[in-house]
């Protein structure tokens, strides 16, 4: 019997088989035209080529008319005739429309339970179908409610599987104990072949009123082919499944097709162990309740798959996302992917998962080795479409795999991404073995009958076969989602890679961001030691407010982060004085207010060295606000109050303390004690409340430096102040440094007597000889005077004549005796003057 070509019994054409069943009558008739091409012989009149006018009523005529130029191929049309037609008694006919043709078919009208077969009814069917817990409750609801609506002796949902293979998953019965169950019994898809399940997928119900019945033919016009049948209600069977119901038992069979998406989802199969006829009612009424019964099937189907989608989505999307907030210590991507294996593993409800590169290997759950793994992807690589693989049976596929694993791995998905580097991912399912029962011997589908044609097995007793190597199938949810999973994984794995580069490309910047802090950090250290040599004084005055700020920040509790980045501040918040003019810089006086404005903008300069670097700006905030004022009068934005930061107000208050105790030559110092009372004495006006008490409570701690000084105490320092205080002309001392000796801004300078040189006649001498040698004149007697007094004494005044300070009457006597009555056409006048005439001749000037 295996020698069997089975698939001949798919090359049979069914859908023309020239033939119908007799309990009815059937013709064709041309769309356009009306004539009748086509007619069963069981008619009495010569219908062939005459028009259907000739027999029909002209009402009837035009309402089949107007329903052919609106209806397409397989729609059909009922209608009760109540008078003979066509030469037939009292009928029903059905008007299908075929392609360019049309068939009408005509049954005896039946009363029959029509009586039952109410609007009302069917809505409270499907009511009580849709209420159903489960597909199989629907299902054997359905079968009760086709039973009493047709009379069947047996109602059976009969569903497909991927295969076409066949199970009776709900069934219900007249109580009749000779009336066997097929209740959970399997067909295998030989017994319904594929030009069947199309011709059942098309039209969507099929009456078999007596399966004894011999067929009548179906006579066409000269030249016509046969007529296709594949929408007609009275087409003849098959032979072979005539016989297959001989087999069961069954002489009247009705089956309704049940659709999901176009696709045939299953069959609703009616028999009967004697003949019954259905009017066409009751055929239409079970057409649309099938119709309406897949409605309601796509709903349920719908519902319960988008609520395992969402589950499985709801799991994607919130690994996802932690996978992507999160900063992963690995550079391989499988590695970070493989913390989530137990999601994974759970994701398809599978008993293990691994994941699989060259470099990469790891197992989890129902675990396989490497080996194992690895034979799997060199088999499976070649099997995948879109770089997916799955089945339920691997043993299906390559049966000659070692048992174990064909065991281990009964079930499978196999996924690959290649971004940032091929990996493969692969659930695996195990073994479940089972016995499945078949309505009969699957093996023996059928025999070689007498005539030499194939005809169907006799026996449908339950047979019972052990099932191995499947694993329980993937759910259609499970199946759809693999794309969207492989999707998600591929977007994971260019997201981790995008996200490595860049910290990759983060780590150069960093280390480009230190060596550039590091040099932008030198480049502030060359500036602030270029301040201290140009200056010595205003590097002490920093190092000072940087200890004040940290013995102030000590008492205001400041936090480590804030104190520190205070003390850092206070060292560089002079910074933006490398850009003030030495002449401004280096003054060792008063300034005058061009020069004031011009050295504010320091403030705004070294903001702007430090706010370039990351680093340096909280710093540089602080340095920008510490000439401002608590009561807005400061610079230079003029902030007050909250307005300012309390590091930049502490620095204010550390500042003002150094100025006050620093020895200046315009001031001389106050003592610490003096200057807190200064500072508090300003408190809530220049100075933050907080920050004045404590910088008082910390009195005791805060010492001035006595050393502080702006007095040239060295070589640099002396040339300095030459470059303010020295006659370019004489290089002697100019006026304004007498002023100051005077004063005792100069302890050190002080003299105890002076000599006034005069120089008569420098006027008449410029007129005679010009003022370049006049210029020529007073720079040899500045020379003359240097040899016989030293030049830090000598002081060029009033234009054209000098004052010289003696420590002694015996310095004045050298002098007078070694000075010269005249040079040239000048004469040299001395007078012997004490300090006091010095003022006055200042003065007088």
């Amino acid at each position: 019997m295996n020698s069997i070509d089975y698939s001949l019994c798919e090359q049979e054409p069914i859908h023309i088989p020239g033939l119908i069943q007799p309990h009815g009558y059937a013709l064709s008739f041309d769309v356009q035209t009306f004539l009748v091409t086509g007619a069963g012989i069981n008619f009495s009149l010569p219908l062939i080529g005459t028009s259907l006018s000739q027999w029909l009523s002209s009402e009837l005529l035009e309402g089949i008319t107007r329903w052919l130029e609106e209806n397409d191929e397989g729609k059909s049309i009922w209608y009760a005739i109540d008078l003979p037609l066509l030469g037939l008694p009292n009928i029903d006919i059905l008007v299908t429309r075929n392609k360019n043709e049309a068939l009408l078919e005509s049954l005896p009208s039946i009363e029959g339970n029509q009586h039952i077969c109410t609007q009302s009814r069917l809505g409270g069917a499907a009511s009580r179908i849709a209420s159903a817990e489960s597909i199989e409750g629907m299902c054997r609801y359905m079968s009760e409610e086709i039973l009493t609506l047709t009379g069947y002796d047996r109602v059976m949902v009969y569903r497909f599987d991927r295969e076409y293979n066949g199970c009776v998953i709900a069934e219900t019965r007249q109580p009749d104990p000779h009336i066997i169950s097929y209740l959970d019994l399997n067909f295998p898809a030989s017994d319904i072949p594929a030009q069947a399940r199309e011709l059942y997928r098309k039209n969507l119900i099929r009456v078999i009123v007596d399966a004894d019945y011999i067929p009548m033919g179906f006579l066409r016009s000269p030249g016509l082919p046969p007529l296709d049948m594949t929408y007609s209600h009275l087409r003849s069977i098959s032979p072979v499944h005539i016989e297959y119901l001989h087999n069961m038992g069954v002489k009247a069979t009705m089956t309704i097709s049940i659709l999901i998406e176009g696709n045939l989802w299953g069959l609703i199969a009616c028999h009967h162990t004697t003949p019954l006829p259905l009017s066409l009612r009751i055929i239409q009424l079970c057409e649309t309740f099938g119709e309406i019964f897949s409605a309601l099937l796509v709903t349920r189907l719908e519902s319960d798959l988008q609520k395992q989608q969402t589950r499985l989505l709801t799991l994607l999307e919130s690994m996802s996302e932690r996978f992507q907030n999160e900063n992963h210590s690995t550079p391989i991507f499988a590695e970070a992917i493989s913390d989530y294996a137990s999601l994974f593993l759970s994701l398809l409800n599978a008993d293990g998962f691994s994941l699989f590169s060259p470099n990469y290997f790891k197992s989890y759950g129902k675990e396989c080795n490497r080996e194992e793994i690895a034979i799997l992807v060199a088999s499976l690589e070649s099997q995948m479409v879109d770089k997916l693989f799955m089945t339920h049976s691997l043993a299906h596929i390559f049966p000659h795999f070692p048992q174990s694993l064909l065991e281990k791995c009964a079930g499978i998905v196999f996924l690959k991404t290649t971004i940032p580097e091929p990996l493969y991912w692969i659930w695996i399912r195990q073994e479940q073995s089972f016995t499945l029962t078949w309505s009969g011997n699957p093996n023996e589908k059928g025999y070689i009958n007498d005539q030499g044609g194939i005809s169907p097995r006799t026996s449908f007793a339950a047979y019972k076969e052990i099932v191995r190597y499947q694993s329980r199938q993937w759910e259609q949810s499970e199946r759809e989602f693999l794309p969207l999973l492989q999707n998600t994984l591929d977007h994971l794995g260019s997201t981790f890679a995008t996200k490595s580069t860049n910290r990759q490309q983060a780590k150069k910047i960093e280390v480009l961001e230190d060596e550039k802090s590091l040099h932008y950090s030198q480049l502030l250290e060359s500036l602030i030691e270029l301040i201290e040599q140009r200056d010595a004084y205003t590097a002490g005055h920093t190092r000072r407010v940087a200890h004040y700020c940290d013995i102030i920040g000590r008492v205001m509790n400041l936090d480590p982060l804030t104190h520190s980045t205070l003390f850092e501040a206070a060292v560089l918040h002079d910074i933006g004085k490398v850009v003030v003019p030495d002449a401004v810089l280096l003054k060792p006086g008063k300034l005058t207010d061009n020069e004031y404005t011009l050295i504010q903008q320091h403030v705004t300069t070294g903001f702007n060295l430090l706010d370039k670097i990351s680093y340096y700006r909280p710093l540089a905030e602080i340095i920008r606000h510490h000439h401002e004022k608590y009561d807005g009068t400061g610079y230079p934005q003029k902030l007050k109050g909250d307005e300012i930061p309390i590091p930049s107000h502490i620095m204010m208050v550390a500042d003002a303390i150094d100025a006050m105790t620093s020895n200046r030559i315009y001031q001389p110092r106050r003592s610490m004690r003096k200057a807190i009372e200064e500072i508090i004495r300003y408190r809530g006006i220049w100075y933050h409340p907080d920050v004045a008490d404590a910088a008082a409570a910390s009195l005791d701690l805060l010492e001035g430096d006595l050393l502080s000084t702006q007095i040239p105490l060295t070589p640099i320092e002396h040339a300095r102040f030459a470059y303010f205080f020295k006659d370019p002309l004489t290089e002697a001392y100019n006026e304004a440094y007498l002023k100051m000796v005077l004063e005792d801004q100069l302890p050190e300078r002080g003299f105890l007597c002076y000599a006034l040189v005069e120089l008569k006649g420098m006027s008449a001498y410029n007129i005679t000889n010009g003022w370049h040698s006049g210029d020529a004149l007073i720079r040899s007697i500045a020379l003359l005077l240097f040899k016989i007094i030293p030049s830090d004494n000598i002081f060029r005044v009033l234009g054209d004549d000098f004052i010289i300070g003696f420590s002694s009457d015996s310095e004045y006597d050298f002098l007078a005796s070694r000075l010269p009555v005249s040079m040239e056409t000048i004469m040299l006048n001395l007078r012997k003057l004490t300090p006091q005439e010095v003022q006055t001749v200042l003065d007088q000037t």
